[in-house]
């Protein structure tokens, strides 16, 4: 394979990514009728890295393979110059390839870096390769974002969920944050989905704020964001929802509202806003 043909085949499958992606939930917005599912140049962000990560891990297979068949070629060449000769090109074209797509994701990370410098963009950085940002709409005003005070998020109406037996008193411990976090995703999900089956601690947020890393009573760990992190006390800043059989759709929009952290973790699918408490 020539290096142009290899080229060629890595832009198809960049740039043909987005045919697939939108049914994987990778942009998540603008689905609907929704005027709160607007996109957003978060959602803009979000969808231009999500395309990007897709892209290098299907590439870095396709070069994998493509190393694979040439090193095939040279064992089998038997000193037959032609084929020595082809599968040197093929692995040269493949290296060449590989490394023209590694440098884009090189780059377009950079650019996220860069722009998360500019704060007015709201973009924030994690690390040199992910990046957060708050997906409210301005022209519709929902979704999950920040105060310019820097204070708790504007608090919300939680309704419309259902709750595992004995975790609906846990709601006076919700946080603003999270309240109004929970608002923006409840329309969203299906009603299967909207099962929480953890907001604190049946144990109490105060003593398992204190004791948790002693007390085998408390459901979470010690500096939880279920208990407010090391900088949010007594307040929840994550939640559990309970019917992990719709974790894709639960991530995909909790995502979409500006969760920090999601995560399946096999019988509850556990999300965050507790970046600014120093928790996941």
């Amino acid at each position: 394979m020539s290096l142009k043909k290899f080229s060629i085949l890595a832009l198809i499958f960049f740039f043909g990514l987005p045919i697939f992606v939108q049914a994987e939930g990778i942009v998540p917005c603008g689905n609907g009728n929704d005027p709160g599912n607007a996109c957003t140049l978060c959602h803009l962000i979000i969808g231009i890295q999500s395309l990007v990560d897709f892209g290098l891990e299907l590439l870095i297979t396709v070069a994998v393979v493509a190393i694979f068949i040439a090193g095939t070629m040279y064992i089998v060449s038997s000193g037959n110059e032609q084929m020595v000769g082809n599968a040197k090109n093929f692995l040269g074209a493949s290296l060449k390839g590989f490394t023209i797509v590694l440098m884009a994701w090189f780059f377009v990370n950079l650019t996220m870096w860069l722009m998360s410098a500019k704060t007015d963009l709201g973009i924030e950085k994690e690390n040199w390769y992910t990046f957060t940002c708050s997906t409210q709409s301005s022209a519709t005003g929902s979704g999950y974002a920040s105060s310019s005070s820097g204070g708790d998020w504007t608090g919300g109406d939680v309704s419309g969920y259902t709750y595992d037996p004995g975790i609906e008193k846990q709601k006076k411990d919700i946080s603003s944050d999270l309240s109004s976090f929970l608002s923006c995703m409840q329309p969203k999900l299906s009603a299967e989905a909207k099962k929480i089956s953890s907001i604190s601690d049946s144990a109490g947020i105060e003593k398992c704020y204190k004791e948790a890393w002693k007390d085998s009573v408390c459901a979470h760990t010690k500096y939880s964001c279920h208990y407010g992190g090391k900088t949010c006390e007594m307040k929840s800043y994550a939640v559990d929802f309970g019917n992990e059989k719709y974790s894709s759709e639960i991530i995909s929009v909790a995502k979409s509202c500006g969760a920090n952290y999601t995560a399946n973790e096999g019988n509850h699918v556990h999300v965050s806003i507790g970046k600014k408490c120093g928790c996941n």
